[in-house]
């Protein structure tokens, strides 16, 4: 017989003479172990908006509550990011008394070339740890990452750069020429810098440089430029690549 089921057989007397008989069967005992049907927490990052100098930080501040809605202690949680950009100071917390949990989100410090670009949006996600029910539960909040500004100082060299196919799909060879690009006068570039935007290895150094997409997406290209004296100058290419 299946233990799972509580089964009771009525046996009747008069089986015998050919009365009927009831067969009573109750629904699935409940599963024992801790519960997270009790559980709410929330996820909020102060501040939301940082500059990416490396050193300015934004506070993750889990708060949980139990099924009375009174603070939720010892209770622990994992952190993540996505994407996986910048640094938590702890992959794991617990709330404390007052039913809370913080750690600190700091992003890496931008390079001079990224400067001006867009900003970039991090999620943080907290999921509860400890449950054997169900599948634990997450939540997230947002930071939105920006490079410093573009300096002003003058005597900058200009980059400029174009690129083809202006509609590229993945797999296609995208050639960037940034010949168009030019020192100060009584100067020259010496060194150009490629950030494709989708974190893949890429060694080129020249006026001009291909790359091909993997995925589909939007990427943000940037191309770099240094002159004689090691002035900066950078410029950004939105760069939406199709299936």
């Amino acid at each position: 017989m299946n233990s799972a089921w509580s089964i009771r057989l009525s046996l009747c007397a008069a089986m015998a003479l050919g009365a009927a008989c009831t067969v009573h069967q109750a629904e699935t005992s409940g599963l024992t172990g801790p519960s997270e049907l009790g559980l709410s927490f929330a996820v909020t990052a102060t501040p939301d908006f940082i500059t990416q100098n490396g050193f300015s930080p934004s506070t993750i501040a889990v708060s949980a509550k139990g099924p009375n809605g009174a603070p939720l202690a010892g209770r622990d949680f994992a952190l993540t990011l996505q994407p996986a950009f910048g640094n938590l100071s702890a992959k794991t917390v617990r709330t404390g008394s007052d039913g809370t949990a913080t750690a600190i989100y700091t992003a890496p410090a931008a390079s001079p070339f990224l400067y001006g670009t867009p900003a970039t949006t991090v999620w943080v996600f907290a999921t509860s740890i400890g449950s054997d029910r169900q599948t634990a539960l997450s939540q997230s909040a947002a930071i939105r990452v920006s490079p410093p500004p573009v300096p002003t100082e003058p005597g900058r060299p200009t980059p400029n750069v174009t690129f083809t196919p202006s509609n590229p799909k993945v797999g296609d060879l995208v050639m960037f020429d940034a010949r168009g690009s030019f020192a100060a006068a009584g100067h020259r570039i010496q060194q150009f810098f490629w950030d494709f935007g989708d974190g893949l290895p890429q060694g080129e150094e020249g006026d001009d440089a291909s790359h091909i997409y993997q995925t589909a997406g939007t990427y943000t290209m940037v191309l770099g430029v240094v002159d004689d004296v090691g002035r900066i100058g950078s410029t950004f290419r939105t760069i939406v690549v199709t299936p």
